[in-house]
């Protein structure tokens, strides 16, 4: 396509723009799936009827504290906070 070329239809325009792909971003964004999968397990958790209260109880504390982790690295990148929360949940099971 000629960079001349202004097509009448907006779907025949090409996009010369790069989309952002920078390693800490990239980074940010794996431990916060991670996050996100601990959050669900943790979700899934609390659906289970035979849950007992103290376990529930511990269950929602850890979920208050894994939303709020969330929140944190949504809002700020830095990497020494980023290596903590992947070191926090990477290999934590519930």
């Amino acid at each position: 396509m000629r960079d001349d070329f202004i097509p009448d239809d907006i779907s025949m325009t090409t996009d010369r723009r790069k989309g952002i792909n920078h390693p800490s971003l990239q980074y940010a964004e794996r431990v916060r799936i991670n996050l996100e999968r601990h959050k669900d397990q943790l979700l899934d958790r609390l659906r289970d009827p035979s849950l007992g209260a103290e376990a529930r109880r511990q269950t929602e504390q850890a979920l208050k504290e894994v939303r709020q982790d969330i929140a944190t690295i949504r809002y700020r990148h830095d990497f020494a906070l980023l290596r903590t929360m992947s070191g926090k949940y990477n290999k934590k099971q519930i």
